[in-house]
């Protein structure tokens, strides 16, 4: 959306953007920094899982957590960024219980998610067919929300 007047505070930019929209942008920020030593597919990697994970769940009942699903897309590459064990990565983050179950991939409302985006990735069409009729959606629904994700990645990048 556009503005007239700039952000000029972080009082200012939650009531702009709400809590959930900032801290999105802020994680984005984080884990760009972060990785300045990573190979940029590794980077790009964890911007699409975090937006293609967001996009699957607005269409889901889960909608309203969908900037959840964001952060574990863009954190579940965090141990490859960092050059870390996952553990030692999240051992002092104040995250969720659920985001981090769903990053190890242990029980979570949003676990699946990411496994249904991991199973893209691998090519595994099945195992995401499978997945997502459970959300009621249909393989080129997951696979818009890919494309999507990369053209997002792209006109970030763009704009470096």
């Amino acid at each position: 959306f556009y503005t007239r007047n700039r952000i000029t505070s972080i009082k200012h930019a939650l009531t702009m953007l709400g809590f959930r929209e900032l801290r999105k942008w802020f994680s984005l920020l984080m884990i760009r920094d972060a990785g300045a030593n990573q190979p940029l597919e590794i980077m790009r990697m964890s911007l699409i899982r975090a937006k293609m994970i967001e996009s699957i769940m607005k269409q889901t009942s889960m909608k309203k957590l969908a900037s959840e699903g964001f952060l574990i897309g863009l954190l579940s590459l965090a141990d490859v960024i960092l050059d870390r064990k996952m553990e030692e990565v999240f051992v002092d983050l104040p995250l969720d219980e659920d985001i981090i179950h769903a990053i190890y991939k242990e029980e979570s409302p949003f676990t699946n998610f990411l496994i249904i985006v991991e199973n893209y990735e691998k090519g595994n069409w099945e195992e995401v067919m499978m997945m997502s009729h459970e959300y009621d959606l249909d393989f080129l629904d997951v696979s818009n929300h890919y494309l999507e994700a990369i053209d997002w990645v792209n006109i970030i990048e763009s704009t470096k």
